[in-house]
């Protein structure tokens, strides 16, 4: 009996496949690994003769905690062992390694640059396409992960917060555009970042804010994702009483369409077919019907069967939400979307 694995060393979102030969009879194949902090991870899955599984047998890896994310090393591989058990004793095993990519991290504050964000550059020299990356309704620094893997995969990335941190609002209440801006332009300067190749990827609520910015910013914004989107500037959150954006001191109107076709660079949008959240699928082919004669070649990728959660993006990624939200469709999803979003980023 032999365990072999492709390719043996892999980024962590890319696929991979795990063979199992020789093999007869009834088994399991275990899968075991100690993230950066120590802590094991592992999945089963019931096999029965020869058998090759793929990378979902890393997304099903579990620990003890409900909430708890897989913490990768930013400077190192890690291991992952596959074992082979049959009649409660180990037959077969092989290691394997995966990776976030190397990245550089380097936090930027508010008190330094009038933000409050992450940075995350690739090793190596160059100026490369860089990314400013929004999260939602959700608030804080919660896409520092997202960034990190951007920038393991090449593309340097500034996660940005805009409510809920210090110094900045807690509640999603007219954020002024020219916050962003800032920070956009504190990227365009960065070394590792060429400034006529910056695309903001935004999240749900960030979705809207990354469409403005495109819109009302086109010398700093030369491409736009918007996942699970929203196509108009929506009200305030927690409570929906006030505008959530303002530009030059005023509000924007709320549910007024954002001008899409004024954003000059393609665009790309991710929507979920079945989106627990709001209509983002209707959101996207709304958008993509004002873009119909427009000069850039926009995007719309449809999670057909996920829900508003394939907008975490990364796919294999162990118990990246609680178990409550982890659905085999939103995985599925993610494997199909991030592909795409990595061609659509390397052709800017």
């Amino acid at each position: 009996m032999r365990v072999s694995v492709t390719p043996v060393a892999s980024l962590s979102t890319q696929p991979i496949a795990i063979h199992v030969t020789g093999l007869k009879g009834p088994a399991t194949l275990t899968l075991r690994s100690r993230d950066a902090t120590g802590t094991t991870w592992s999945s089963v899955t019931h096999i029965r003769g020869d058998s090759t599984l793929g990378a979902f047998a890393v997304y099903r890896m579990t620990t003890a905690a409900e909430n708890a994310s897989y913490i990768w090393s930013p400077q190192h591989p890690l291991t992952f062992r596959a074992i082979v058990m049959q009649a409660g004793r180990p037959r077969a095993s092989a290691t394997f390694t995966r990776s976030i990519g190397g990245a550089a991290l380097q936090k930027e504050t508010l008190a330094q640059h009038a933000f409050f964000g992450e940075y995350a550059a690739p090793r190596g020299s160059g100026r490369r396409a860089a990314v400013l990356v929004l999260g939602g309704s959700e608030g804080a620094l919660s896409t520092s992960f997202l960034a990190g893997t951007l920038a393991g995969h090449g593309y340097p990335a500034l996660a940005l917060a805009y409510f809920k941190e210090p110094g900045l609002p807690q509640t999603l209440t007219k954020i002024p555009l020219e916050y962003f801006a800032r920070a956009l332009r504190w990227l365009a300067a960065q070394p590792q970042v060429d400034p006529d190749r910056i695309v903001v990827l935004g999240v749900s609520r960030g979705s809207e804010v990354a469409q403005l910015l495109g819109v009302d910013y086109p010398s700093l914004v030369h491409g736009v994702v918007a996942v699970v989107p929203s196509d108009v500037a929506n009200c305030s959150y927690p409570s929906c009483d006030a505008s959530a954006w303002t530009f030059r001191g005023h509000p924007l109107a709320v549910g007024a369409r954002i001008e899409d076709e004024r954003i000059r660079g393609p665009i790309m949008f991710i929507c979920a077919g079945k989106d627990n959240i709001w209509p983002s699928c209707d959101y996207a082919h709304d958008a993509m019907r004002h873009l119909r004669h427009d000069r850039y070649a926009h995007t719309l990728v449809t999670a057909e069967d996920s829900d508003h959660y394939v907008g975490l993006l990364i796919p294999y990624e162990p118990s990246i939400v609680s178990r409550t939200l982890r659905t085999l469709p939103d995985e599925r999803g993610r494997e199909l979307v991030w592909p795409k979003l990595m061609a659509f980023l390397s052709a800017q």
